[in-house]
C-alpha cells in the first residue's frame, strides 16, 4: 500500500497537483453512459462497477484507468463514478484510435491521449503531434474513438465519430457521430511543440546479410532436383561417355513437379542443369551431349525451359546447377578453353531462362579428374553482372555456403558470420570450419544443408524415401539451427516425382505445420529483465510474440551491458505444456548471441550456444508443464536482440 501511495503521489506531481481533491467534488465526478458499459443492471452491482475500473490487468494492453469506487444510478442513464482520493489521472488513461485508416501502424494512429468525458460532452484529449489532430481528421469518412477503460473497446463501449465538420481559430473541432449528432471535440495543447520522439534502434553489428541473403534465409525449406542421363543408368556419377539418347523421360511433366513443391511449402527449386557428367538439359549450343541428342521429344526438348516455365506458373522460383567437373567434354583439364566453355554456358543460363534466385557451384570431382583450375571469382562475377540479385553457393560463397556434409545437419553451433578468405572450394580440411561457421568471422555467409529425401542423389527403383521421423529429425538439425534446409526429391524415369516421394513430402509439411502452427506462448503474460527506451521505447518484450521475426524485437536496455538478460513467459490462468522450444534472432542487425538457456519454473530444461535466425530445442526430458518459461541470454556479441520467441507441441517427439 505504501508502494501504491508513492506511485499515485508521484503521478500527482506529474500533473502538478499538490493537493488531494476530495471524492465529493464535481472535479473528481466521472461520467459515463450506463449503455456503453453494457446496461444498468450490471452497473447497480457495486463489485461489478470495481472490477470493470479496477482491474487493471483486464484492460487493453497496459491498464490505464485506475478508478475505483460505488455508483449511483441518478435520473436517466448517467453514472456517477467516484474515484478514490489517492487515485490521480495521468495522460496517459486511454488512447484514442481512428478507425477506418487502412492498415493501422506507427504512422496512422492518431497520437491523442483522452482525459475523460465532461458533463456538456466534451471529450478533452492531449494532443502530443503539433497539428496532427487536423490532418488526420479532415476528410475522414468513418472515423470513431476506441476507448480503452473498459474491458470490451466494441460498438457499445466507442463513441462513434464520423466526419471533422470545422476548425476553429482555438483550434477546436465539431465532429457528429453516428446518429447526425453534433459533438464537440476540445484540442488541449494543439500546436505545441511537445511530440514525443521515438528511441533509435540500436546499432548494428557487422557484417550483416543482403536483402537477397534475408529472403533467402527465410524461405527455410528449399528443393534440390537430380536428373539427367543417370537417372536412366542407375548411377550417381555418370562417366561422361553415356550416348544421349538414354536420356527419355516420355512422361515428362515439369508442373506435377512444382505442384509437389508448393503442396510442401517449398518456394525455390534448384535443378541440375548438368551433372558431373556433362550431359546438358537444355539445348545448349556450345556442345553436342545434351538434350539435342536424345530422342525425347524428338531432340526439340528442352528441360530447363520446361521447368522454369512450370516454376514461374506457379509463383515459385528457380535455381540451377551447373557442375564445373565434366566428364564429357574434351576441354576439360585445359585452363583457358575450359573456363571459356563454363562461362558461355553460365551466359546461356542466365540470359536465357530469366531471373535465376540461386545457382550453385561446388568442387565435387574424382581423384583421377584431370588438374583444372576453375577461374571461380571470374565465374562469380559474370554471374552478378548479370543477375546481381541471385545468391551464390559454394563452399565459399560469396552468399551462401555449403554446410560441410551431406547429412542435413548443421553444427550445434552455427554462425552465419565466416572469414571468405579462409575458405577454399573443394578442400576437405575446413569442413569443420563451414559446419561452424566463425563469430569473429568479417563476412555473412550462411549456411545451406543438401540432403537427399531419398539414400542417393538420383532416382534409384531399389530406394525409398527416407521415414518422417528421420526427415524430422533433419529439420531440427539445419532450420533448427539456423541454416536453409535443401531437400533433394529426384523425378523418375517416366519424369515424375515418385508418389511415394510426393507424400512424404506433404507429410512432412503438414507435420511441420502441426508443430509449430500454434505458439502456446502467445495470449501469456511476457516481460524481460529490461527493455531499450523504458516502457514507451518500442523495444519491449511483448515484440517477440508478434508476427514480424525480423524487424520487430526485444532490446535490453544498454545500461544493463555486461549483465545476464533474459525475456520471461508466464501462463495467464493456465500452465504452459510443450516439448519444443524456438527462439529467433534480429539478424537484420547482425548474430549476436553467443549461449543461452531455457528454464522452466527455475529448472533448465535447455541450452544452447548461437541462435541466429531460428534456434529449435527439443525438449530431452519430453512435454514439460510449468507456470512460467525463462529465456536466458548468457553471452552475446553487443545487447542481444530477440525477434521471437514460441513454445511449441511436437506430437511426434518421443524421446527414450
Amino acid at each position: 500500500m505504501k508502494k501504491a501511495k508513492m506511485i499515485m503521489e508521484e503521478r500527482k506531481m506529474r500533473r502538478g497537483s499538490t493537493t488531494t481533491a476530495s471524492p465529493e467534488s464535481a472535479e473528481n465526478t466521472w461520467y459515463s453512459r450506463a449503455s456503453s458499459v453494457r446496461d444498468q443492471s450490471a452497473i447497480k452491482d457495486d463489485a461489478k462497477l470495481e472490477w470493470w475500473f479496477g482491474r487493471r490487468r483486464r484492460f487493453w494492453g497496459r491498464g490505464v484507468w485506475g478508478l475505483r469506487g460505488k455508483a449511483v444510478l441518478e435520473e436517466g442513464t448517467t453514472v456517477v463514478v467516484k474515484r478514490l482520493k489517492d487515485v490521480v489521472v495521468t495522460k496517459r488513461e486511454f488512447e484514442v484510435r481512428m478507425e477506418g485508416l487502412g492498415k493501422v501502424n506507427h504512422e496512422n494512429i492518431v497520437p491523442l491521449r483522452a482525459f475523460y468525458y465532461s458533463k456538456d460532452e466534451k471529450l478533452l484529449v492531449y494532443d502530443f503531434m503539433p497539428g496532427s489532430l487536423s490532418a488526420l481528421l479532415h476528410g475522414m469518412q468513418d472515423i470513431s474513438t476506441t476507448c480503452c477503460g473498459f474491458e470490451e473497446c466494441r460498438t457499445t463501449n466507442a463513441t462513434p465519430l464520423a466526419k471533422a465538420q470545422s476548425f476553429n481559430d482555438e483550434g477546436n473541432v465539431t465532429i457528429r457521430d453516428a446518429n447526425g449528432q453534433a459533438l464537440f471535440l476540445q484540442a488541449l495543447k494543439l500546436g505545441e511543440p511537445n511530440r514525443e520522439l521515438a528511441v533509435a534502434p540500436p546499432l548494428p553489428i557487422l557484417p550483416l546479410p543482403s536483402s537477397s541473403q534475408l529472403k533467402w534465409q527465410r524461405r527455410e525449406l528449399i528443393m534440390f532436383l537430380h536428373f539427367g542421363v543417370n537417372t536412366f543408368t542407375d548411377s550417381e556419377w555418370g562417366t561422361g561417355t553415356e550416348d544421349p539418347s538414354v536420356f527419355n523421360p516420355v512422361g515428362l511433366d515439369t508442373d506435377q513437379w512444382v505442384d509437389a513443391a508448393a503442396r510442401a511449402g517449398i518456394s525455390l527449386m534448384i535443378l541440375t542443369a548438368k551433372h558431373h557428367d556433362g550431359f546438358c538439359l537444355w539445348p545448349s549450343k556450345y556442345t553436342d551431349h545434351s538434350v539435342l541428342g536424345s530422342h525425347w521429344r524428338s531432340g526439340n526438348g528442352d528441360v530447363v525451359m520446361e521447368f522454369v516455365g512450370a516454376a514461374k506458373a506457379r509463383g515459385v522460383d528457380v535455381g540451377l546447377y551447373l557442375s564445373p567437373w565434366d566428364r564429357h567434354d574434351v576441354r576439360y583439364g585445359k585452363e583457358i578453353a575450359y573456363n571459356e566453355y563454363y562461362l558461355a554456358q553460365l551466359q546461356e543460363l542466365l540470359n536465357r531462362y530469366g531471373s535465376v534466385e540461386e545457382i550453385w557451384f561446388d568442387g565435387a570431382k574424382g581423384s583421377n579428374a584431370p588438374n583444372m583450375t576453375y577461374y571461380f571469382q571470374d565465374w562469380f562475377s559474370m554471374v552478378k553482372e548479370l543477375q546481381s540479385s541471385i545468391n551464390i553457393f559454394s563452399d565459399a560463397g560469396p552468399d551462401v555456403r555449403w554446410v560441410g556434409d551431406e547429412k542435413g545437419f548443421a553444427g550445434s553451433t552455427c554462425w552465419s558470420t565466416i572469414n571468405r578468405t579462409s575458405l577454399r572450394i573443394g578442400d576437405g580440411s575446413i569442413v569443420g570450419y563451414l559446419n561452424e561457421g566463425d563469430p569473429r568471422g568479417t563476412d555473412w555467409l550462411p549456411a545451406e544443408c543438401d540432403v537427399s529425401i531419398r539414400t542417393g542423389w538420383f532416382w534409384h527403383k531399389s530406394e525409398a524415401p527416407k521415414p518422417l521421423k528421420q526427415l524430422l529429425n533433419i529439420y531440427y538439425h539445419s532450420v533448427g539451427r539456423n541454416c536453409v534446409l535443401l531437400l533433394n526429391v529426384p523425378p523418375n524415369k517416366t519424369g515424375l516425382i515418385q508418389d511415394t516421394d510426393v507424400q512424404r513430402l506433404i507429410e512432412f509439411r503438414k507435420a511441420i505445420d502441426t508443430i509449430f502452427a500454434i505458439n502456446l506462448a502467445e495470449g501469456n503474460a511476457v516481460k524481460a529483465s529490461s527493455q531499450r527506451g523504458g516502457e514507451q521505447g518500442g523495444f519491449g518484450a511483448v515484440n517477440v510474440l508478434d508476427d514480424d521475426h525480423l524487424w520487430t524485437y526485444w532490446a535490453p536496455n544498454e545500461g544493463n551491458a555486461g549483465n545476464e538478460h533474459w525475456i520471461e513467459v508466464e501462463g495467464v490462468g493456465r500452465s504452459l505444456s510443450f516439448n519444443v522450444v524456438r527462439i529467433q534472432e534480429a539478424i537484420g542487425l547482425g548474430q549476436r548471441v553467443k549461449n543461452h538457456e531455457i528454464y522452466a519454473d527455475g529448472k533448465r530444461v535447455a541450452k544452447g550456444t548461437t541462435i541466429g535466425y531460428k534456434r529449435l530445442h527439443r525438449l530431452e526430458e519430453g512435454v514439460v508443464n510449468a507456470s512460467k518459461v525463462r529465456f536466458v541470454i548468457k553471452d552475446s556479441r553487443g545487447l542481444p536482440l530477440i525477434s521471437s520467441i514460441g513454445l511449441h507441441f511436437d506430437p511426434f517427439w518421443h524421446p527414450k
